[in-house]
């Protein structure tokens, strides 16, 4: 079966290599790590091609091409976090809406203000020729004369065009708003077994799922925590902690915290402040400055997402974001007592 050459990719995204679309090692390295932090992309995820849609070039907001696909986060398109397959993307219906705006899918938009977004436009649609030809047969460089060989066509018709085995180390996992990994599945089991991983404070992702998902709530996983014995000793980490290195066994065990300058702390951001971050509308920012007063503060992203109803990817991405410091530390006339 025809498969993607990722190199002639970064090939065809070269010929239209301008200011604010950088190309594989021509990314600045600052723009890669918000975009792998914003939108988000996994670490061992190769980043080919990043378009940079922010005005002071941060690239917070934008569309990366990568290994698995395409993804964006461009909130003025409504698109905090969207990403096409390979799949999806050959069979996108391209089309550009307005003076900036490019659909992909009925309300699967992109916004690519502070780029030629005709020039965008044809870089995708050159993409997807390239894809949809590999992927549905129009393409046979990799195999010579295949139309004169009728025995070895047959044979490539009669393989399914479905994506090969995934191999066992590609779970990402995620505890208060950071990633780690990739871990196969006996890695995962023995981090359970030892408690260094708590299943209902983590997040677990693979390539060809829709979303993040709980630990327990994927059937693999479920079943590793079905096989270990059950902690309630170890506590969660707090979302304010940051790991001197990508170990996720030093994270849980290093007790120094690190100030984050984007974050915003939940217990004491005012109303505008909390309507700056992902999926907090008005009336989600008047409910937690309401009932963090109540409760006592909020103590992790998970806790306001379940009161809020907020997805496990939105959870996720908002732990991103946001620090969870105790009330009392920052309400000085404030006590909270707990009996």
């Amino acid at each position: 079966m025809s498969r993607i050459d990722f190199e002639y990719i970064s090939e065809i995204c070269t010929k239209y290599a301008a200011p604010h679309f950088y190309v594989d090692e021509l990314i600045p390295a600052s723009k890669l790590a918000n975009a792998r932090k914003r939108y988000p992309i996994p670490e061992h995820e190769r980043v080919i091609a990043l378009i940079d849609s922010t005005m002071f070039g941060s690239c917070k907001n934008g569309l990366a091409i990568c290994e698995f696909g395409v993804i964006w986060r461009n909130i003025l398109s409504g698109s905090e976090g969207t990403y096409l397959d390979w799949e999806e993307f050959a069979q996108a219906d391209i089309q550009k809406l307005g003076e900036f705006e490019i659909e992909f899918a009925p309300g699967i938009k992109f916004n690519a203000s502070c780029s030629e977004v005709d020039v965008v436009i044809e870089l995708l649609e050159e993409l997807q020729e390239y894809v949809y030809g590999v992927l549905y047969g129009e393409y046979s460089d990799d195999v010579e004369e295949v139309d004169e060989d009728d025995d070895f066509k047959g044979e490539q018709e009669d393989d399914p065009l479905a994506p090969p085995p995934l191999p066992d180390i590609e779970w990402m996992i995620a505890v208060a708003g950071k990633q780690y990994g990739p871990y196969d599945l006996g890695l995962l089991r023995s981090m359970v077994e030892s408690k260094q991983l708590l299943p209902e404070h983590t997040l677990v992702w693979r390539r060809g799922m829709d979303e993040w998902m709980w630990f327990k709530e994927q059937p693999e996983m479920a079943a590793l925590v079905n096989g270990a014995a059950a902690s309630e000793t170890v506590p969660l980490v707090p979302t304010g902690s940051t790991p001197d290195n990508d170990s996720l066994e030093q994270f849980l065990n290093n007790e120094s915290k690190m100030e984050d300058a984007d974050r915003i702390d939940i217990n004491s951001a005012s109303y505008e402040q909390l309507l700056e971050l992902p999926f907090i509308h008005a009336e989600r920012a008047a409910f937690i400055v309401k009932e963090r007063a109540a409760i006592g503060g909020y103590r992790s992203p998970e806790q306001l997402g379940e009161q809020l109803g907020l997805k496990p990817h939105q959870v996720l991405r908002l732990g991103e974001q946001t620090l969870f410091l105790p009330l009392q530390s920052v309400q000085g006339a404030v006590r909270v007592i707990d009996f």
